[in-house]
């Protein structure tokens, strides 16, 4: 839940994408010793988050919220209707700190777009964000 607290001045990456799951008979199958995204097409985005989210956290720290969300989370059941979300593909949501929609994504963007974006996002909201988008653009 930590994710969840909102401080004043952060934005919000929100990434919908299915967690793979099969039953077969009365057994689960382990997905995790398979590498055929045929049959697991959000694998891929999954294994994308263990290396872009923790990166993206350690940069931008308290000032990024992120919410990793299953699209079949009744929840999110509107969320899902308006941007046609996909059990095969991630969708990736950039809010600003006033909940407004700044970016969307449909499948996996590549990590520097969503830095710069999100780098922009806490410029303006903070007057800077540590770095300015000409610096982080050379350490990506």
């Amino acid at each position: 839940m930590k994710n969840r607290i909102r401080t004043k001045d952060s934005v919000l990456l929100r990434v919908f994408v299915e967690k793979p799951i099969v039953y077969s008979g009365c057994g689960r199958v382990p997905y995790r010793k398979t590498d055929d995204y045929q049959f697991f097409p959000s694998k891929q985005a999954l294994e994308t988050l263990k290396t872009y989210l923790p990166a993206l956290k350690e940069e931008l720290g308290d000032r990024l919220r992120i919410e990793v969300v299953d699209p079949r989370n009744i929840l999110f059941f509107f969320d899902v209707l308006k941007y046609g979300v996909k059990g095969t593909n991630s969708l990736w949501i950039i809010k600003d700190k006033d909940g407004k929609v700044m970016k969307v994504y449909k499948d996996t963007p590549p990590i520097r777009d969503i830095k710069n974006i999100l780098v922009r996002l806490l410029e303006e909201n903070n007057g800077h964000a540590g770095l300015s988008a000409h610096q982080h653009a050379h350490n990506i």
